[in-house]
């Protein structure tokens, strides 16, 4: 299952007005339009090297099976909180000695269930994310979600432009950041 973003990252700063540089917009008027863009870029960038670039706040759910289980998001700066959810959907915190979170040094997490209970899942919130602002992002990252947002921009009143592939000069930005995996 796909993780549930509960916080977005906040692109309303410096991400916004490196875009806006970018275009060369100086009117406010289409702020809400390029911070969605920044928010799609973002996204379409995590989908491509399976990194989260900017920190935001997701929510996992796990079956409450005790035993590890392995978290999807990466890298995991930190834990906010682990609920049991009741098959009536209520939920309830849990505390250290019925679970735990394990980190290793790629930004990987394991979940590790102790006692049963009668909950039918788990809801684990992480903060995950490369870079907490914008500025500490590096380079060839902000140039790729940059470069991506304006390309989406360009082509926000075609039919096609969320069907089309990144662009191969974002393509190239990313590619040192995509991890080979064996399947």
């Amino acid at each position: 299952m796909r993780p549930i973003i509960v916080q977005p990252p906040d692109v309303s700063g410096a991400a916004l007005a490196e875009l806006k540089a970018w275009l060369g917009i100086r009117r406010p008027n289409e702020d809400a339009l390029l911070e969605s863009l920044l928010q799609a870029s973002l996204s379409a960038c995590e989908d491509a090297i399976s990194l989260t670039p900017l920190v935001k706040i997701v929510e996992e759910r796990l079956p409450n099976k005790a035993g590890s289980h392995c978290l999807t998001s990466r890298p995991i700066k930190n834990l906010s909180q682990i609920e049991a959810i009741g098959v009536d959907g209520a939920r309830e915190l849990i505390d250290g000695q019925a679970a735990s979170l394990e980190f290793d040094e790629a930004g990987w997490a394991q979940l590790d269930i102790g006692e049963q209970s009668e909950a039918s899942s788990v809801a684990v919130q992480v903060s995950v994310g490369i870079s907490d602002i914008w500025e500490d992002l590096p380079p060839s990252l902000k140039q790729a979600i940059i470069r991506l947002s304006a390309f989406y921009f360009r082509e926000r009143d075609q039919d096609r432009a969320e069907k089309m592939p990144i662009p191969s000069s974002v393509e190239a930005l990313l590619r040192p950041w995509r991890e080979l995996r064996l399947s």
